[in-house]
């Protein structure tokens, strides 16, 4: 997982970097919260193929994108024709600027993200849990494990 981590975090602020591993780190506290009061939604989530090194990754993933993908994707929805965009930007922290080209640019990598992680079987919303506990929910709900998990 640290190659996930050094590629999802490169070129960004240290500040945001760390806005990440502190999420990263409240999810792990939840999911371990889970394991040790043994509930039944993380024993299930367990049985249809997720190991916790397996719900690290997601919980890694979850808040690169509710940091980082998630807030850039909603403005770059406002990148059309009547957009406001080509007359104001928006920042994000001190160095990243949001114009109506950057939003295009920024969509393609929603798309492409979000479609690399359908690819592999997991359920979109996993990204956009609040905490540990819906996350594995969902992946309790889920009967059967993504392919690539068995």
């Amino acid at each position: 997982m640290d190659e996930l981590k050094a590629v999802l975090v490169s070129g960004l602020e240290p500040k945001t970097k760390m806005n990440i591993q502190r999420r990263y780190e409240a999810l792990m506290r939840g999911v371990l919260f889970e394991e040790q009061r043994e509930s039944e939604h993380f024993a299930t989530a367990l049985r249809n193929g997720w190991t916790k090194s397996r719900i690290e990754t997601l919980c890694y993933l979850n808040s690169f994108y509710q940091i980082v993908l998630g807030p850039v994707a909603s403005v770059s929805d406002m990148g059309s024709e009547n957009s406001m965009l080509r007359e104001h930007p928006i920042a994000f922290g001190n160095t990243l600027k949001l114009t109506e080209s950057d939003a295009m640019a920024a969509k393609d990598c929603y798309t492409n993200f979000k479609m690399g992680i359908e690819s592999l079987g997991i359920d979109y919303w996993c990204l956009q849990a609040n905490h540990a506990q819906d996350l594995i929910y969902r992946l309790a709900r889920n009967d059967e494990a993504p392919e690539w998990l068995r």
